[in-house]
């Protein structure tokens, strides 16, 4: 099998003439971004070192953002997402556990955090478009005349199925960085999958919605560079509300975070026929109502909408879920689409706490097998061994990967997601999951926006569960919505506390932000109206 810089170096030497990229009015074709990334290739490769460049890419949605990340993946190196909207002490863990040797940023963004980079272990940043000064605290500063010196790689170095693509950090339960280490094997196991769902042709337009460092813009880049289409760059100032781009640049293939529709949905900016160009609409990275898929397919009416879930620790997603006219009067739990079946290749088994296989119908934890599954985690072997594992029922030993999600198989063989296991709770000595109350509350028909988070003591234990809306709730209301809740919720389970927080908070990816609400929930006492994050 080649290897994943091989296959894309391939493919955007044979779509030379077509565009590659848009970054708002500015189109960079096949060839000229595949002439800058080999200019960056041959700095990052120009090391005396067996080791493979570790690459830090500062900023997004750049040029400079791009040319990294294709550089790194020519010279034969990891990149590694650094976001700059995430705390600089942080961003400096990152680096640091990295091994980071490298920065591919814009000036704007490298002045926004350089002090963030002293004493890492960076030895040079890299500014594809620009021209700077040549030191910074022992870092060499090279622009974009330092780099046009250079005689760019003429292919890329060659490297193994094993080699490391990208270093994703996330923070984990505790909130320390973790790394997940993904290799070129585990994303062209992702990019065949995916082959094989899409009818595509050179020249088709996709979004690019994502942050770098959240990895369903893995898949943006390099499915749709392989298949020699144009990724279109969403501006921040456009990415919350879509609309016109989607129209404006007749994107065919779009890729989001349900969030985003949701957004659109309250804005009523999802109406019939609004959007006839799109072919395939794929929503990931958290759960997908029925009522905004619905939404959504009246307003894109010639498109899939598609529901894909994964961990980051599985590259990407691993499954699909296709709306279907037979899906629009059916139930599903909680009010939310299954994830659907796997992909090929993909394995995925349902175990209790036993670790042995559920029957179908039961609900279990979600484990993935299969050659999407990352190595682990970077310098954790710990970590590694608790969430990567064996089980005694597979015969070929490979490692599994524990998503911690809870699951059971539908009667049509589709996998339903019931949310985190630690998103059930405990309280009044009873269990439910989040998403079920959740769900219960938005079937009531009086809330478009709902989201519940426990407040906890000391000891963990929940007294008492507070619902956020977007809009403040009246007595009357509570106790309506509450009579309407009574034959699929028990009085337990139904929330002490409404408060609203005008539009509810989204973490730096564009998922819902819980942390953060359960944070603001619980700086007030029982029984109070919580603080509310909109204001602070």
């Amino acid at each position: 099998m080649s290897s994943l810089s091989a296959k894309i170096f391939e493919a955007m030497s044979s779509y030379k003439d077509l565009g590659a990229l848009k970054i708002g009015p500015r189109v960079i074709s096949y060839q000229e971004l595949l002439s800058l990334s080999l200019q960056v290739a041959a700095r990052l490769s120009n090391v005396n070192s067996a080791v493979p460049p570790r690459v830090g890419i500062l900023g997004q949605r750049s040029l400079a953002t791009y040319t990294g990340v294709l550089g790194t993946l020519f010279a034969g190196g990891a990149y590694v997402p650094l976001n700059t909207k995430v705390p600089p002490k942080k961003l400096r863990e990152i680096v640091i556990n990295s091994g980071t040797c490298f920065i591919v940023a814009t000036a704007s963004e490298w002045e926004s955090r350089r002090d963030c980079f002293v004493d890492t272990g960076v030895t040079a940043v890299l500014f594809p478009e620009t021209d700077c000064a040549q030191k910074y605290e022992n870092i060499e500063l090279a622009g974009c005349s330092d780099l046009a010196k250079l005689e760019p790689l003429k292919e890329p170095v060659s490297s193994r199925a094993e080699t490391l693509v990208y270093v994703l950090f996330t923070s984990g339960s505790t909130g320390k960085p973790k790394g997940v280490t993904v290799t070129g094997a585990n994303v062209l196991a992702l990019m065949q999958a995916l082959g094989r769902y899409y009818d595509l042709k050179p020249g088709y337009r996709s979004s690019q919605t994502f942050d770098l460092s959240f990895d369903p813009s893995v898949c943006d880049m390099f499915f749709t560079w392989s298949k020699g289409g144009l990724l279109c760059v969403l501006p921040q100032e456009e990415l919350m509300c879509p609309w016109d781009y989607i129209r404006r640049e007749q994107i065919e293939f779009w890729h989001c975070v349900p969030a985003l529709a949701s957004i659109m949905l309250k804005l009523k900016m999802l109406n019939a026929g609004d959007f006839p160009a799109l072919k395939y609409s794929i929503f990931t990275g958290e759960p997908l109502r029925k009522d905004i898929a619905l939404a959504w397919q009246r307003s894109a009416p010639q498109s899939t909408v598609e529901n894909r879930y994964g961990p980051t620790e599985a590259t990407v997603d691993v499954t699909r879920f296709v709306l279907a006219p037979k899906d629009f009067e059916r139930d599903f739990s909680n009010g939310i689409l299954p994830i659907g079946k796997p992909h090929p290749g993909t394995m995925i088994q349902i175990i209790d706490d036993a670790n042995t296989i559920c029957p179908a119908g039961n609900i279990g934890e979600i484990v993935l097998g299969g050659p999407q599954v990352a190595q682990g985690y970077l310098n954790d072997p710990e970590k590694t061994a608790g969430a990567f594992v064996k089980f005694p029922w597979d015969a070929t030993q490979a490692p599994w990967y524990r998503t911690g999600d809870l699951g059971f198989v539908n009667a049509d063989g589709n996998i339903e997601c019931l949310g985190r296991r630690d998103s059930q709770i405990k309280i009044a000595g009873r269990r439910v999951e989040i998403g079920e109350i959740e769900g219960a509350l938005l079937k009531a028909g009086v809330l478009k926006e709902v989201v519940v988070v426990p407040v906890r003591d000391q000891n963990l234990s929940v007294l008492e569960l507070v619902a956020w809306t977007e809009s403040e709730l009246t007595k009357n209301q509570i106790l309506d919505l509450k009579q309407k809740c009574r034959d699929s919720l028990e009085d337990v389970f139904f929330p002490k506390r409404f408060a609203a927080c005008g539009q509810i908070p989204l973490t730096p990816s564009g998922k819902i932000d819980r942390k953060l609400l359960e944070a603001r929930a619980a700086r007030t006492e029982p029984g109070s109206p919580p603080e509310s994050p909109s204001t602070t």
